[in-house]
């Protein structure tokens, strides 16, 4: 994956990880070997925003083969799991 892709995905998923959260909630990143429409907001809280971020995250993840799942309950919050190929 090209270094601007990657910078992309993960700002992106950084982002509307502090944009929709809780106010004074801590945001886990974890790393492991192991919604998505444009303009489609489920939320109208933080701060502005356009509906794109998660397509962008989507369209990286599709061109690269990483697995992307979503687990998400209201007022609990949601977690975002990559799944990135083993290098041939």
């Amino acid at each position: 994956m090209d270094k601007n892709s990657i910078r992309k995905l993960i700002k992106n998923l950084i982002s509307n990880a502090i944009k929709y959260s809780f106010n004074n909630k801590t945001i886990d990143i974890l790393l492991q070997k192991k919604l998505f429409k444009r303009y489609k907001r489920v939320s109208q809280k933080g701060s502005g925003g356009f509906g794109i971020g998660l397509d962008i995250v989507m369209g990286i993840c599709k061109a690269n083969h990483i697995e992307i799942s979503l687990e998400s309950e209201v007022n609990k919050g949601s977690t975002f799991t990559l799944i990135f190929p083993k290098k041939s």
